[in-house]
């Protein structure tokens, strides 16, 4: 399929399929301590810039402009009941259990500095630790799309010269602060400053796509289908020279994933209908993206649940697991329950607070013709 004629669909495919895979390499990184959830981190912020700058040049062509206040009231919707909703189940737990420092946590999570906060503290809490890629993407939010609203009226050339640029910036200040200030790899991984680019490369490849000239480029660049096998080969190298050549991966490595992230994601939805990768929409595939953002923000509260039920019924029995036989069980039980939490949350949260703002929109003035899970 031509990339002009994705530009006039909706629904984009293979975009939740691309969601359970970055929300899955998270979960495992984290629950059998391998590689991969830093990717997997970095695949949600290329697509969420590449998201959101699509929903808002449509949003452009069919009106002329773009709503500031429309974009951020869907923004509410969308994120904060499930995000607020988990803030205040895990500081009840920590209230409840008599945690000494949880109201340092509070201000900087509910008002999503989160990020900066853990960059420049030491204080820890491993249920909410991973938030601090939700406080990246909310700053992006606020920041981009009236950035957008001034650079669109640029000519596309000016238009895309101005994100290179941002994207070019932030690699340079990245790699200063890193090889020159010697800045701790905690600020470098999590401070919106230092990781900005990897949204801003999906930002990119939204606006290269409307450019008629640059969408030629990208048509070649992903003619077939196979060529996603070398855009993962490539991607695999990347994350091993990262973890042998920490100077490549906090300075280069963000930019080169996010690139080859954009690379993989423009192939698979512009050849989703191809044996290689029709996978990607397949129904329970499709499930666990519409669930990854509450699975993402429950995967840790699933691994802490898990922990402690194998523990005291390993207790109870008098049964000593071999190591990699209690990471195993341990890793099943914390994704059923991140599943099942991660459910109860979209269910039952997200799911009613879409239906009402949908109730409260003015037909006609939705700009996205995306269903829940993508928008």
């Amino acid at each position: 399929m031509q990339l002009r004629q994705l530009q006039q669909r909706g629904h984009l495919p293979a975009l939740d399929g691309l969601r359970a895979i970055t929300v899955l390499l998270v979960m495992v990184s984290h629950y059998f301590e391998v590689t991969g959830g830093r990717l997997g981190v970095n695949g949600f912020f290329t697509l969420s810039g590449f998201l959101i700058t699509w929903l808002l040049l449509i949003e452009h062509r069919q009106h002329g402009t773009i709503s500031l206040p429309a974009f951020f009231v869907r923004r509410v919707f969308r994120i904060f009941p499930a995000y607020y909703a988990y803030l205040l189940l895990i500081f009840t737990i920590e209230w409840l259990q008599g945690t000494d420092n949880v109201l340092s946590f509070l201000l900087p999570s509910f008002l999503y500095y989160f990020n900066y906060f853990v960059a420049l503290t030491n204080e820890r809490m491993p249920e909410i630790q991973h938030l601090w890629s939700l406080s990246v993407e909310e700053q992006f939010y606020l920041l981009w799309p009236p950035v957008l609203l001034l650079l669109i009226r640029l000519r596309p050339k000016q238009l895309i010269s101005c994100v290179v640029a941002a994207i070019g910036a932030v690699v340079l200040w990245r790699s200063y602060a890193w090889l020159g200030l010697g800045y701790e790899e905690k600020y470098i991984y999590r401070a919106f400053d230092t990781r900005f680019d990897s949204i801003l490369i999906g930002c990119l490849l939204a606006l290269a796509i409307d450019t008629p000239r640059l969408r030629l480029w990208l048509e070649a660049a992903s003619r077939s289908a196979w060529l996603a096998l070398p855009a993962v080969a490539a991607i695999v190298v990347s994350v091993a020279v990262t973890e042998t050549n920490p100077d490549y991966g906090y300075c280069l490595g963000f930019t080169v994933d996010g690139v080859l992230f954009a690379w993989v994601l423009l192939i698979c939805v512009q050849h989703s209908d191809h044996a290689l990768l029709r996978w990607l929409d397949m129904r329970w595939i499709c499930f666990i993206g519409a669930i990854s953002y509450p699975a993402y923000l429950y995967h840790e509260l699933g691994a802490g649940l898990a922990d402690r039920v194998i523990h005291r019924s390993m207790q109870l029995v008098d049964i000593a697991l071999p190591q990699s036989a209690a990471v195993t069980l341990s890793a099943t039980v914390a994704t059923a329950a991140t599943f099942a939490l991660a459910y109860c949350s979209y269910r039952y949260v997200e799911q009613p607070m879409m239906r009402l703002r949908r109730r409260l929109e003015a037909p006609g003035k939705h700009p996205e013709g995306l269903p829940p899970a993508q928008a």
